[in-house]
């Protein structure tokens, strides 16, 4: 998603990225930051933070990534584009984060968002939407996918859809 993101240029984006094991050699290598767009960012998932959300033997800094969805959510209304990455399971866990992601599909904005492929409810409700586009990202394809999105994306802004 990333790299989507760097394809798209200088535009203002809402929203947030969750690469996994960047920069967590140093702390055991186990685990994913979030990285928001407009300001929130650290550790989301390690297996030394302790909390009652977990994913496997990871702790969820749930009190990070609310901070991170508050953050984003105000800039709503200024972005060019949305990027989330992911809807999955943390995100079921969040009224706040599930008020941001619907809000983004209901408004003109270009919203692009990895989206859990194993089923979830707040996914599944996501992925039946009649208004949202799939792509499914596989190996032949996955080169390709962020060049598509910047695509679409300026289609999108362009054309005011």
């Amino acid at each position: 998603m990333s790299s989507a993101v760097d394809s798209l240029g200088s535009v203002e984006i809402a929203g947030f990225l969750g690469p996994r094991n960047a920069g967590l050699e140093s702390s055991g290598g186990a685990g994913w930051r979030i990285d928001g767009f407009n300001g929130v960012a650290g550790l989301l998932a390690h297996s030394t933070i302790q909390t009652r959300y977990s994913i496997g033997r990871l702790g969820v800094d749930m009190e990070l990534f609310e901070r991170c969805i508050a953050s984003e959510y105000a800039a709503l209304s200024m972005a060019n584009v949305v990027i989330i990455d992911e809807i999955g399971i943390i995100g079921g866990w969040s009224i706040e984060f599930q008020r941001l992601v619907e809000s983004a599909l209901a408004s003109t904005t270009p919203t692009v968002a990895i989206v859990r492929h194993k089923p979830g409810d707040f996914s599944d409700r996501i992925k039946s939407r009649t208004d949202v586009e799939i792509w499914t990202v596989t190996l032949e394809n996955r080169e390709f996918v962020s060049t598509d999105i910047a695509k679409w994306v300026r289609a999108r802004s362009e054309s005011g859809v």
